[in-house]
């Protein structure tokens, strides 16, 4: 089964707040942890793994993509129908 990525603080806190399957959540180290306060707890509430690590590696899972130093790996929308 594929993955899917999903970038930036606004997409993942909607995808959190419609109970979207999300599997772990990166969140730069360089972030500023109160930005990130919604999405901090929503994943703390649903059991969501929360990793802190450096920019480099979100724009190397990103793969190009803005992420707004944050990124999500949840399962397909088409696989949960």
């Amino acid at each position: 089964m594929n993955d899917e990525w999903i970038a930036g603080k606004n997409p993942i806190l909607e995808a959190l707040r419609a109970k979207h399957p999300i599997n772990k959540i990166w969140v730069s180290e360089q972030s500023q942890r109160g930005s990130m306060k919604e999405v901090l707890q929503l994943a703390k509430e649903e059991g969501i793994i929360v990793q802190f690590v450096p920019k480099r590696k979100l724009d190397q899972l990103a793969d190009g993509v803005s992420h707004q130093g944050v990124l999500a790996r949840s399962q397909p929308m088409n696989m949960l129908i």
